[in-house]
């Protein structure tokens, strides 16, 4: 590739078809460019150490865990999104009204899930749906999950895709992903931020004027006098 690049660019030479301006701009371009990008690098290098990424694992990652409560469920499905007519679909209402009646009575809710439910995943550990946080659910499912007490089961439940029954087995503060887990993406965190703190920096101490119709960008710290 360098053999081509030096033999083709003499014969541009050769021919005249040199734009010796347009080359100098876009020399003037990869330099800055080059430049930019070992700046940033060194800045996200220097930012990081075992103190700075510490630091932000326990503001952003533990704090965010301290704030999340997560809610231990179990349920039963019962699909009514691809019933084919009305008729099939007052069939499964029917399926699982009858299943809410059973507990209702007092049957284990385990043994009417893996009898009764059409998850296919659940059904087989006795409808256990896991330990769950709020975003990770459907309005209509989270809005009855997080208003119940530990042993509740809820009335049918409708959703986009069926009805549901929830057992809510416990709840809990959401338990952190371990430090040495999370590492590198808290240390690329913490790089990008400080790359981020330092564009804003320069942008905020220059006055910058643009020609392609975008609006003019004065320091905030000191800005310009009309």
């Amino acid at each position: 590739m360098m053999i081509d690049t030096i033999l083709l660019s003499d014969i541009a030479r050769e021919r005249k078809i040199v734009d010796e301006a347009d080359i100098a701009r876009r020399t003037t371009f990869a330099r800055n460019q080059g430049l930019m990008t070992q700046l940033l690098r060194e800045v996200g290098q220097r930012a990081v150490s075992e103190e700075t990424v510490r630091k932000a694992y326990e503001d952003v990652v533990l704090k965010a865990a301290s704030e999340q409560t997560e809610v231990h469920l179990r349920h039963l499905v019962f699909l009514t999104k691809d019933a084919p007519d009305d008729a099939a679909r007052k069939a499964i209402e029917a399926r699982a009204q009858a299943a809410l009646e059973r507990l209702k009575k007092g049957e284990d809710f385990a043994a009417v899930a893996t009898e009764t439910s059409d998850d296919p995943v659940t059904k087989s550990r006795g409808g256990d749906f896991g330990w769950r946080i709020r975003p990770e659910l459907s309005k209509e499912y989270a809005d009855a999950a997080f208003e119940m007490k530990n042993g509740d089961i809820s009335p049918l439940i409708k959703t986009g895709v069926g009805l549901h029954i929830i057992k809510l087995e416990d709840r809990r503060t959401r338990r952190p992903p371990e430090f040495d887990t999370v590492r590198e993406r808290v240390a690329a965190m913490v790089s990008a931020t400080a790359q981020i703190e330092l564009v804003d920096k320069a942008r905020a101490a220059a006055k910058i004027e643009r020609f392609d119709g975008g609006a003019s960008i004065a320091p905030t710290a000191q800005p310009s006098k009309k």
